[in-house]
């Protein structure tokens, strides 16, 4: 299948980086500290969801493995939103190749979206000096030691 002209682009990335800048410069420590949780959640959403898409990846590819040697007018049933569906293994096989192939695209576009984020928030993170608890208490521990 042909892959669409702006399949390698990176769009995602420039309203990211076009809301960073134009976001005026935070008020309080509670501004700083609440924008600092809002990226660090949106983070976390995002690789929940490419957590998912990776595990729909891998059973389409169980699918197309375990299907691939079989004969072209046998059986297949295939799930169609929530409604079991059959077709034979010749009808079900492209499809299946396609839905993993935009799941794959679906995969980029997040991992790109997700290292942008990951980057605006260390960034703001270096930025305003924010610790973690995790941060400030190794930071503790070590000045102890010492």
């Amino acid at each position: 299948s042909a892959e669409p002209p702006n399949a390698g682009a990176v769009v995602p990335n420039a309203p990211a980086d076009a809301e960073a800048s134009a976001e005026p410069e935070p008020s309080s420590p509670e501004e700083i500290v609440g924008r600092y949780k809002d990226m660090r959640m949106e983070i976390k959403q995002l690789a929940e969801k490419i957590g998912e898409l990776e595990i729909d990846f891998n059973e389409h590819a169980l699918v197309i493995n375990t299907i691939t040697p079989m004969e072209d007018d046998r059986k297949a049933f295939r799930l169609v939103n929530g409604v079991l569906v059959q077709n034979t293994k010749g009808e079900v096989l492209p499809r299946v190749k396609e839905n993993q192939d935009m799941i794959k695209n679906s995969l980029q576009l997040l991992e790109n979206q997700l290292r942008t984020k990951e980057k605006a928030a260390n960034i703001w993170k270096t930025k305003y000096g924010i610790q973690t608890q995790q941060e400030r208490e190794m930071m503790e521990r070590a000045q102890s030691q010492a």
